[in-house]
Parts: structure tokens; sequence; C-alpha cells
């Protein structure tokens, strides 16, 4: 009957959904081995089809898939539910933020680089930080360069095919690249209210292939290690290719004592750039990492600007105390 063959249809795609969830959450929780073969980007994907999974499979009887599906629910709602609870110190909620970072990777396209620049524009931001350059560079500092008059662009870093780029309304007290550590990225000098802050760009390889993927571990040790007796404030930023629940993003932040400007506010996925009913599903590979001395006021997601990336905006603030502490 047809009652039935919907019944079937329910228990063979409640099936899938669970296998699929159970096999990818498997990836990412097996350990760090394994870990970068690009499953754990999509484990936001993993807890809708688990979650799916459940209902359908205890639904058309299927109570073992259901417990499966259910366990893959609740290991995937571990990893993602501390970046949507909110922080126990509210305060810097009601600061007025002091600096405002804007960052994004154009994907080499002259036309994300027209509406990367209209964003610009729009959210005014004090320093913008951009990956993946090439030939939207010339496009963004034409657009820009009258309100960014610092602008900088490195070329090709450590064999990577593209161009890092920064543009700041602040004058640049230093910059250069980190060639020496073997890691695609830049450092910035900046002064805000007489203190220097380190602003650090980057942008690892995916870990796509087996050499990407042991490049991008050298580069991520590399930046870490760097990173961990670093002094003064630092602000670490870029197309990081590592999500939050990553072994080795985890030891970044511990070992270095960094905060990532969105906890609190959400996972904010940012690649693939999916629009709005589908960005539940894009993974957090791009970050903006700050000091604990540096209280993060909001961060968001930026709307498409015809990249593969979404961009990512945090509004932060640099205490009073801290520019006494390091006068």
């Amino acid at each position: 009957s047809d009652q039935n063959a919907r019944l079937d249809r329910c228990r063979c795609f409640g099936k899938w959904m669970a296998a699929f969830a159970f096999f990818g959450m498997t990836f990412v929780l097996i350990g760090e081995p394994l870990w970068y073969l690009g499953a754990a980007y999509w484990t936001p994907v993993y807890f809708l089809a688990a979650a799916f999974g459940t209902v359908l499979c205890a639904f058309s009887g299927q109570r073992r898939w259901a417990v499966a599906a259910l366990v893959c629910v609740i290991a995937a709602g571990w990893l993602l539910a501390p970046w949507h609870l909110p922080l126990p110190d509210v305060s810097a909620a009601d600061r007025e933020p002091n600096l405002r970072i804007l960052n994004a990777n154009l994907w080499d396209s002259p036309r994300a680089a027209t509406a990367f620049a209209a964003l610009a524009v729009e959210t005014q931001p004090d320093i913008v930080l951009i990956q993946e350059a090439d030939r939207a560079w010339a496009s963004v500092v034409g657009c820009l360069e009258d309100d960014y008059p610092h602008h900088q662009q490195d070329q090709r870093i450590v064999g990577q095919k593209h161009y890092m780029g920064m543009l700041a309304r602040i004058p640049v007290e230093s910059h250069k690249t980190l060639k020496h550590l073997g890691v695609p990225g830049t450092e910035t000098t900046f002064r805000v209210a007489g203190v220097p802050i380190r602003v650090i760009n980057i942008h690892t390889n995916s870990p796509f292939s087996p050499r990407r993927i042991r490049n991008h571990r050298r580069q991520m040790d590399a930046i870490t290690s760097y990173l961990r007796d670093a002094e003064g404030l630092i602000i670490l930023a870029g197309d990081l290719n590592t999500v939050m629940w990553s072994p080795l993003y985890r030891r970044l932040e511990s070992a270095t004592g960094l905060v990532n400007a969105r906890k609190g506010f959400g996972v904010l996925g940012t690649w693939p750039a999916l629009p709005f009913p589908l960005a539940p599903l894009r993974a957090p590979i791009d970050h903006i990492l700050v000091s604990p001395e540096i209280e993060v006021v909001h961060c968001r997601v930026g709307p498409g600007i015809r990249s593969d990336h979404r961009p990512l905006i945090a509004d932060l603030y640099i205490p009073p105390a801290v520019f006494a502490d390091q006068r």
C-alpha cells in the first residue's frame, strides 16, 4: 500500500541520515590522526542529519538506528553548544568599541572585491584584513584608499599562490611577513590609544590532501609556538582552515591564551558562503582571536560578497587599564 511505501522510504532515508552522521562524527571524534580530512568542517551538518535521522528512525520503528543517531546528536551538540552559550561576563556588551576588524577571503575575485569594498564603506572598520587578494587587490585599494591610506600587499608567501592584503585607517608602525616561520601570514603593528597592538593575518593550507594536511599541521604548530610567549596585545585573524573543535585549534587557544571573538555569539560559520536558510551548514574556518585583555563587544558574519567565504566582523574594546599598564 501507499502507507507501507511511505514507511519504507522513511525507514530508508532515516537509516541513511543516521549512517552519514555516525560515519562523520566517528572521524571527528576518533582523534588527531584522522582529523584533517575535512570531516570536522561538517559537524553542523552531522548534527542536523542526526536529528532528522533520530526522528525518522524512531517513527519507522528502527530503534537501534534511532539510538545511534541520537548519540550523534549529543556528540555534535556537545561540540557546538559552547559557542552558543552566553558569556558569564556580559559587561562588554555595554562598551563603546574602539576598534573594528573586518576579515575576508576574497577568493581571487574582482567581483568579490567590489562587493567587499562596498561592505567596508558601509561598516567602516578600522582595520581590513584580506586573504586571496590577487586580482581583487587593485579594485579594493582603488575603492578604499581615500579612507584607508595605509595599505600593504604581500606577494605569494611560503608557496601560496595568492596574496595577503591589509588596509587601515590607523598608521602602521611596522609590517613584516612570517616567512621565517614557514607560515603564510603577515604581522602588522598599530598603536591604538597609545598601546601597540600586533595584528597577525594568516591563511593556512586547507587540509584536503596528504601534502596539504602536513603543511597545515606545520603551519598551525608554528604559529602556536610563535605566539606562545608573545608579549603585548595580539589580534590573530584570517582563514585558518580549521574549526574550533580541532585539536590543533584547541592547542593554539590553550598555549596562547587567545580568545575567539565569536564565543558567545554562535558558531558563525563562514564557508561555504551559503544563503541565509542554509547558514547553519557553514563551517567556521575564518577566525578573529584576541588577547584576553581585549573585550569583544560584538562579532558577526557579514553578507555574501560573491566569494566562497563570508566576511567576519568584530567590534573590540581595549580597556583604559590596559593602556595605563603598557605606557
